[in-house]
C-alpha cells in the first residue's frame, strides 16, 4: 500500500476517535431529549484504499439525515403527512404499534477501470462514471418487522463531476491522475424506486441494559426499479454486542447511498456491536454495467446473479456512533476476474 493511502487511512481513524471524544463531551452538557424526539445525521465514506486497489467502485461519499420516529397517526409537526398517507397503505409492517419516519440521503459515487494510466480505457473493464444521487426513504418498524420505501433521483455523466472529484482525491493521497475520463458514461437523469422488508428472527440484543451481551438475527428481501438499478434481493444480518437499535442498517450495496439506522437509548450510553451479513441479488439492469439508456456508451456483459458479504464493528458513546464495515462483492460482469472489496466508514450523531 502506498504511503499516501496509509496516511489517509490513519487520518480517518484518528478523526473518528477524536470526533467521538469531542462529541461525547459536548453531549454530556446538553439537556437530555426523549429518545423518540431525536434526529440522526451521518456521513458515509466508502473507498477501496484499505485493500490497496483503485478500480471498480472506487469511492462514495454520502450524507444522511433521519427525522425522529413518530407513532401511528402522528405527524412530524413541521410538514403535511401526504407522503405518510401514501406509504401507510404500502407498508407491510402491521400498524397497531408501528413507528414511522422520513430520512434523506445525498452524495456522489465514482467508478473507474483497473488501469487508469491509459487515455483509452479497456472496453472489458469498468467504465469511468460519476453518479450524484439524492434519496428520500420512509421507514416503518415495530418489534418484529420493518420496511422501507424510497425514491432516488440522480445524475450520471460529466455533469456529476466525477472527473473533478477523483483527481482531487488522487492529489490528496499522492497517486497518479486518471487519464480516461473523456470516455465516461454520458449525461443521463436517474430515477429509482426501492422497497425492503425485514423480519426479526431472534433478538436478545436490543432490550439489554448495556451490561450484558446478546445477539439478534434479521432476514430481509427487497427490490429496486429504475434506470439506475433494477434488481431483486434477499439476505440476512447477524449482530452481537451489548445493545443496538431495533433493526440493523439498510444493506450495504455499492454506490446506493444507504441510510444507516443510527440511534441512542439511555439504557446503554456506551455500546459495541459486531455485524455480519450476506446478500444475493438477481440484477436485471445496472447503468454502470449496461451503459446509458438512450445514448451510445461503454457497456459490459452483466452477470445476472451476484452476491456480497459484509462484516465489521461499530461503537457508540451516548449520541455518537462510528463503525467500519468491509464489503466484498462477487464478479458482476463476465470479463471481471476477481471480486472487489471496499471499506465503509460511518460516523453519525443522534441529537
Amino acid at each position: 500500500m502506498s504511503k499516501g493511502k496509509k496516511r489517509i487511512g490513519w487520518e480517518i481513524a484518528v478523526w473518528m476517535v477524536v470526533s467521538m471524544g469531542m462529541t461525547s463531551m459536548s453531549y454530556a452538557q446538553e439537556t437530555a431529549r426523549p429518545v423518540d424526539e431525536r434526529s440522526s445525521f451521518a456521513m458515509i465514506l466508502e473507498n477501496d484504499f484499505i485493500v490497496d486497489t483503485d478500480k471498480a467502485y472506487t469511492n462514495g461519499l454520502f450524507f444522511t439525515w433521519s427525522k425522529p420516529w413518530v407513532g401511528e397517526g402522528k405527524g412530524t409537526g413541521d410538514e403535511p403527512d401526504r407522503v405518510f398517507r401514501l406509504t401507510d397503505r404500502l407498508s407491510l409492517t402491521p400498524g397497531t404499534d408501528r413507528e414511522r419516519r422520513k430520512a434523506y440521503s445525498f452524495g456522489q459515487a465514482l467508478y473507474a477501470p483497473d488501469n487508469i494510466k491509459t487515455a483509452i480505457p479497456d472496453p472489458d473493464d469498468f467504465p469511468y462514471a460519476g453518479i450524484l444521487t439524492a434519496k428520500m426513504n420512509v421507514q416503518y418498524q415495530n418489534d418484529t418487522r420493518a420496511d422501507g420505501m424510497g425514491i432516488l433521483l440522480g445524475l450520471v455523466g460529466p455533469s456529476a463531476q466525477g472527473e473533478w472529484a477523483q483527481k482531487r482525491i488522487h492529489n490528496l493521497i499522492g497517486v497518479a491522475d486518471p487519464q480516461g475520463w473523456d470516455h465516461q458514461l454520458r449525461d443521463e437523469l436517474l430515477i429509482n424506486l426501492s422497497y425492503i422488508h425485514k423480519w426479526k428472527l431472534y433478538d436478545s440484543l436490543t432490550m439489554l441494559s448495556g451490561k450484558e451481551t446478546g445477539f439478534d438475527m434479521t432476514v430481509y428481501s427487497g427490490a429496486d426499479l429504475g434506470n439506475f438499478m433494477t434488481d431483486v434481493n434477499a439476505g440476512a444480518i447477524v449482530r452481537f454486542g451489548n445493545g443496538a437499535n431495533r433493526f440493523p442498517s439498510s444493506p450495504f450495496k455499492a454506490s446506493v447511498g444507504f441510510i444507516p439506522d443510527i440511534g441512542y437509548s439511555e439504557n446503554y450510553p456506551f455500546i459495541v456491536n459486531l455485524i455480519a451479513g450476506v446478500e444475493a441479488s438477481c440484477v436485471l439492469h445496472s447503468i454502470v454495467l449496461d451503459g446509458n439508456t438512450f445514448k451510445d456508451s461503454p457497456s459490459l456483459d452483466r452477470k445476472p446473479f451476484v452476491a456480497h458479504a459484509f462484516g465489521g464493528f461499530g461503537m457508540g458513546i451516548k449520541g455518537f456512533w462510528a463503525s467500519l464495515i468491509m464489503v466484498t462483492e462477487t464478479e458482476v460482469h463476465e470479463e471481471q476476474d476477481e471480486p472487489f472489496t471496499y471499506g465503509s466508514f460511518i460516523v453519525g450523531r443522534t441529537f
